[in-house]
């Protein structure tokens, strides 16, 4: 019985309250965005619209004429912001024949996009 109490009196004389009172503010910023195409036409092949971008999303109707025909685009990606930006997945969507080819090259799923930085992808 007196082991429980001296305990008691031991937890109490040791036992303190901390407060830690506080703010905290996050001054960085995102913003990353398509910033530009361009294309690069081969043989026969055209626009059939003008590429166009928004934000994070780019567009592009390519015409193919004959084997041999391609159009390259050059999309560029500017991050604005303050803090490095992380590239978490470049999306292609084809709508067309099966027998196009495309390709991806350039920024790759995951890749770091440093603060003010810039990448172009082909």
């Amino acid at each position: 019985m007196y082991i429980v109490v001296l305990m008691v009196v031991v937890y109490a004389a040791f036992n303190t309250r901390l407060t830690i009172n506080g703010t905290g503010n996050i001054t960085s910023t995102w913003n990353i965005e398509i910033t530009s195409i361009t294309s690069n036409i081969t043989g026969s092949a055209y626009n059939i619209t003008e590429p166009s971008y928004n934000g994070t999303s780019a567009t592009f109707n390519a015409g193919l004429i004959k084997p041999g025909d391609k159009i390259e685009y050059n999309i560029t990606v500017v991050n604005h912001g303050s803090i490095d930006a992380i590239i978490n997945e470049v999306q292609a969507e084809t709508k067309g024949s099966s027998v196009i080819l495309y390709s991806l090259e350039g920024i790759q799923n995951q890749e770091r996009l440093a603060s003010k930085g810039s990448k172009t992808r082909y």
